[in-house]
């Protein structure tokens, strides 16, 4: 009862935690935060759609994408100043 209850937490602060992170990770780039957006909405689709029968690997799945995606475009903003200068 206690794992679950873990769980069901971190299902609903992942998509959160997944916003924050790729925020800070990207400093405040747009794109970043749009794919977060979406990792969100996608979250609570599931969410509403069932959470049980959903299981947990989503969550894992859709914040290393958001992550992922964060990372790419932190280095295409790296890449972008340095031709600028």
């Amino acid at each position: 009862m206690m794992i679950g209850t873990v769980f069901l937490l971190l299902y609903v602060f992942m998509p959160i935690l997944v916003i924050i992170i790729s925020i800070a990770g990207t400093k405040t780039s747009r794109s970043a935060f749009s794919v977060s957006l979406t990792v969100l909405v996608l979250l609570l689709i599931l969410q509403v759609t069932n959470i049980f029968q959903a299981g947990y690997l989503p969550i894992i799945i859709y914040s290393l994408i958001s992550l992922a995606a964060g990372l790419m475009t932190r280095t295409a903003d790296r890449r972008r100043t340095r031709t600028s200068s």
